[in-house]
């Protein structure tokens, strides 16, 4: 905010037959004050007070006097500069970090973070008549912090240092209303709040910020794609979240980007846990070459977030830091809960959120599994641990999928054989006041898992079929799987339009998305074996649909060029087609983590015990990636055969 400098001139006229004068008011701005004084009107002014015809320059830059009607009465106008001081926001701002067994320490800002943080002391106008204090860069109600984060562009945690930076101007505005108490803030755009507004406003942050479970948070529905806010506000889109303050008096709304609050680790590797743990650069750095993000692993955490059921009771997803989704449903009683896989990040915290969820009524947990992957499945062990949740939890299980294991456990029948329901394709049953509908999608991502249908909320949950809703590749098919893949984006298209679906929800994609989805990855593995067929000797590479549409290699240029917001991925599929390799061995169809893109020739050395030799293993399964992963090897070989893309795709589809 500029600093100003007012000089003041006054020239007077004197006329003994008018009897009285006007001052002129002249002022000249500079930049090296830190006072402004406006005066808007002129004023008479009694002879007798100015004998010699002119005032005289005041040397006192923060005071002016503004003589009124013939009263010798003195009023005092100032409006001076007031700084807060950041490094001391900052100080005060940490993140809880939860160890194994339970313990909670709380991380400070560490001097790797602040590099990504604006450090900026906040400026503010002080108006010692109003008793105002102003700050025209910082909005404090009908918030919205939104982000510029670009897919495949920008480095990953944009929304969480947003949040963080907003945190630390509202303390920064605390500390100067601390200082001048009886003040009144006023924000960006003239709102005018008090000092118990942002107390109130501090908490909520502060709320969020320590991933409180108690937290107020609700589901932006008018972010959906279907909603007339969304038409109307280009910015909208992905995953919005609304928190309102316990006392009910401050709402802030905010975007998490589709890499996640804190990043994305699995093949990604950009994750930020690290960082904001305060780990040190090498720790980062080693964390990174894992294949599956130990620090992330242990560390992450989760939003709960009310996704505002139709139904009786409630439903929550539960937002991973690292672009998870867990969803618990909880019934209207309290006494049941249904969960919908479980991750495998989060490993410290899964237990303490899961019950704070469901609560301390809660005499039932069902969880059910989309399918057998590590990512889906791999928190059952540290939730079996735990003596409570041990002695409620229940499996539902596809009844054709293969079990996943870990260190040489059946992680199915953990909880007990007695413990295990097993369903069918297009099988029905009821949890927690909701109902729910299976649907087995065979020899595509896994040889038998699927998707699960809300239909008290149509809703499908997809699972890692269908891939990842991502311009990176959303998963790598195979050109011997390819017929699984169309088959299972086929079957999807058709219970959605017969049930009614309105959204559908991705196992790497946390938001409502439109039901269209499953017919651009059914264009885009239709287009793929016309290639194919085409030309035998076709090798594949990265195919794009957008809006219905296959992308030329002009507009698949553009994207790679310039990134794609998470509006934008909304109307995006695509997959990375290899040909068939019929002399490499088949691929294990069992548990690995959804991350080939990580190593684009899948050459990762697997542990082939990490599925029960009990559980049929003799269908097909592809090899995909399931998340938004910035090592691009075959989105690069994409884009080197672009010209040929622009070739192939003169002809394009459009949806009916």
């Amino acid at each position: 905010m500029n600093k100003k400098n007012l000089f003041l001139s006054a020239f007077l006229t004197t006329s003994m037959m008018l009897g009285s004068s006007i001052t002129t008011l002249m002022a000249n701005e500079t930049d090296n004050s830190s006072n402004e004084v406006i005066i808007e009107e002129t004023v008479p002014v009694n002879d007798e007070n100015n004998q010699n015809g002119e005032n005289e320059q005041s040397n006192q830059p923060t005071n002016y006097v503004n003589e009124e009607n013939q009263n010798n009465n003195v009023e005092q106008k100032t409006i001076e500069n007031v700084t807060g001081n950041c490094q001391q926001a900052i100080s005060e701002v940490t993140f809880p970090k939860y160890e194994s067994d339970g313990t909670k320490t709380d991380v400070h800002v560490s001097d790797l973070l602040k590099e990504h943080l604006d450090t900026t002391d906040l400026s503010g106008e002080k108006d010692n008549e109003a008793k105002t204090l102003t700050f025209k860069d910082v909005l404090l109600k009908d918030v919205y912090l939104n982000s510029d984060y670009l897919n495949g562009k920008s480095e990953a945690g944009i929304s969480f240092y947003n949040m963080v930076n907003y945190f630390t101007d509202v303390k920064q505005i605390k500390q100067i209303l601390d200082a001048n108490p009886g003040y009144t803030v006023v924000d960006s755009a003239g709102n005018k709040v008090d000092g118990a507004y942002i107390d109130e406003l501090l908490g909520l942050i502060n709320q969020i910020i320590n991933f409180d479970t108690g937290t107020n948070l609700k589901y932006d529905k008018n972010s959906t794609y279907d909603s007339a806010e969304f038409a109307q506000n280009s910015k909208l889109g992905g995953t919005d979240v609304i928190a309102t303050s316990n006392e009910g008096n401050v709402t802030l709304k905010f975007h998490i980007d589709s890499h996640g609050w804190w990043g994305y680790d699995l093949g990604a590797d950009d994750s930020i846990t690290g960082l904001v743990m305060g780990f040190d650069q090498d720790a980062i750095d080693a964390d990174h070459k894992e294949h599956e993000g130990p620090l992330t692993r242990a560390y992450a955490n989760f939003f709960v977030i009310d996704m505002q059921t139709k139904g009786n009771g409630k439903w929550y997803m539960l937002r991973n830091t690292d672009l998870e989704n867990p969803i618990i449903y909880v019934s209207e009683d309290g006494k049941e809960a249904f969960m919908i896989d479980v991750d495998f990040y989060g490993e410290n915290v899964i237990n303490k959120v899961n019950k704070d969820v469901i609560g301390p009524e809660c005499e039932s947990l069902k969880i059910f599994l989309t399918h057998n992957h590590s990512d889906n499945c791999n928190n059952l062990s540290v939730i079996a641990q735990d003596e409570r949740l041990s002695e409620i939890t229940s499996i539902i299980w596809p009844e054709n999928e293969p079990h996943p294991t870990k260190d040489g456990k059946d992680l199915v029948t953990l909880f007990g054989e007695d413990k295990v329901t097993t369903v069918a394709d297009g099988e029905k049953f009821t949890a927690a006041n909701h109902e729910f509908q299976f649907i087995e999608i065979p020899n595509e991502h896994t040889p038998a898992g699927g998707q699960l249908a809300d239909l008290t909320n149509n809703v499908l949950y997809s699972g890692d079929t269908l891939g990842a809703q991502v311009h990176l590749g959303g998963s790598t098919v195979t050109l011997s799987t390819i017929d699984g893949w169309l088959n299972g984006a086929l079957k999807t298209e058709q219970y959605i339009k017969d049930n009614g679906i309105e959204y559908i929800i991705g196992g790497h994609t946390p938001y409502l998305n439109t039901p269209e989805y499953a017919s651009w990855v059914a264009i885009a593995m239709q287009y793929a074996k016309e290639q194919i067929t085409a030309d035998s000797a076709w090798q594949g590479g990265l195919i794009i649909v957008e809006n219905g549409q296959i992308v030329t290699g002009e507009r698949l240029d553009e994207i790679f060029a310039n990134g794609l917001t998470d509006r934008e991925e909304l109307f995006i599929a695509s997959a990375n087609f290899r040909n068939n390799l019929p002399t490499e061995p088949e691929e294990n169809p069992g548990q690995t983590p959804d991350d080939d893109n990580k190593n684009p020739e899948n050459t990762d050395d697997q542990d082939n015990s990490n599925v029960n030799a009990n559980t049929p293993q003799n269908k097909k399964s592809s090899s995909v990636k399931t998340g938004d992963e910035t090592n691009l090897a075959w989105a690069l070989l994409g884009l080197a055969g672009a010209s040929v893309l622009y070739t192939v795709t003169k002809k394009t589809r459009k949806l009916n």
